[in-house]
């Protein structure tokens, strides 16, 4: 398996991003492929370019700018986002730019989507949980759990496959 990109939504955030994108550096990101959805008035459209003026001058790794030219909103643009790159890679990984992680989350999440490639019991990874539903007897140990998070997640483009049924794409609409 070759590097495993991060998938960063970003909107209108500059703040947040400035925070994340140190975040992803320090973790040693070789690949972000970044989904700059577009403003959805004039109200957001500065803050929109000022996102994709720092997605443009990430000079410490490879960035592959998708800069969408209307609103899609989060969920549209996730799931065409995901989608796309399922369609290049093998594996990924899910960020938002208001989500900050320490060192070490991107190969904690790397190894994982790893070792677990070929297992299709594994349908995704992710380096949170919410304190409510963790296992009191886990402590820091890894384990399995039947759900799904939203926040810094990885999964495979097999795992992927039939997320953009016509369902899925009707919520969305």
């Amino acid at each position: 398996m070759n590097a495993i990109p991060v998938i960063l939504f970003a909107y209108a955030r500059p703040a947040h991003l400035t925070r994340v994108l140190a975040d992803l550096r320090a973790n040693g990101v070789p690949l972000i492929l970044a989904c700059s959805d577009g403003a959805k008035g004039e109200a957001d459209a500065a803050a929109v370019r000022e996102v994709r003026s720092l997605l443009r001058a990430v000079d410490w790794c490879e960035v592959r700018l998708t800069a969408r030219e209307t609103n899609w909103g989060l969920g549209r643009n996730v799931l065409a986002g995901v989608t796309e790159a399922a369609a290049q890679h093998d594996a990924f990984i899910v960020w938002e730019d208001d989500l900050t992680a320490v060192p070490g989350t991107y190969a904690w999440l790397a190894a994982a989507l790893r070792h677990y490639a070929t297992d299709e019991r594994v349908m995704s990874v992710t380096a949170w949980t919410h304190p409510r539903v963790t296992p009191g007897d886990v402590g820091a140990s890894p384990y399995f759990d039947a759900r799904a998070e939203c926040w810094v997640w990885g999964a495979w483009a097999r795992s992927w496959r039939g997320m953009t049924d016509e369902a899925a794409l009707a919520k969305l609409a």
